[in-house]
């Protein structure tokens, strides 16, 4: 599922400085203002090799993941909204955005684009190994949201045109295993 790339991503990059070894050519290309950047990161996920850009806006606290379409996963777009602390993603051949809380355990705004900054540079080379891989699956509400205050601009833009159904993780219906394979 497109979540669980995306979080074992999220996951992964507070490890980047342990693990400083992986093929991942990237680049950072920054966006005015000086707030904004736009990082691109080649990933090798199960062989299959793509780009996924991320942009990170600063002044905001948003931060969006373009996911390509690869292997078992429908092309979306993932949002965290660090001032509502909510996460929205966006499918776009579907339709439809799916809103949740973003995790108690999220990398801060800081962290996290530093991990990106770190494997969109091309002169440092890692790899990024997920250990265990975990999947925890969350059911929608049956209607959509009705009214949209709670969300910050930007999500509620980016989603203007869809249904929204929020999103509850199923409690005691996550997978945990160990892994072992790269992510990179």
């Amino acid at each position: 599922m497109a979540g669980f790339l995306l979080f074992s991503i999220l996951a992964v990059l507070s490890t980047v400085h342990a693990a400083p070894s992986c093929t991942c050519p990237c680049t950072c290309e920054e966006k005015a203002p000086s707030t904004q950047h736009q990082y691109t990161v080649q990933i090798n996920e199960e062989g299959t090799i793509f780009n996924q850009v991320t942009d990170v806006d600063r002044e905001n606290q948003i931060v969006v993941f373009h996911v390509p379409q690869h292997n078992i996963v429908t092309a979306n777009q993932f949002m965290l909204d660090y001032n509502t602390g909510l996460a929205m993603t966006l499918f776009p051949d579907l339709n439809v955005c799916f809103l949740s809380h973003m995790p108690d355990d999220m990398l801060t705004i800081d962290k996290l684009e530093e991990g990106l900054s770190e494997m969109a540079n091309p002169q440092a080379r890692s790899t990024i190994i997920k250990r265990k891989k975990e999947e925890t699956y969350e059911r929608a509400a049956a209607q959509p949201v009705k009214d949209r205050s709670m969300l910050g601009d930007q999500m509620a833009q980016m989603c203007e045109k869809y249904p929204v159904y929020s999103t509850e993780v199923v409690p005691g219906a996550s997978i945990e295993q160990d892994g072992g394979y790269p992510y990179a």
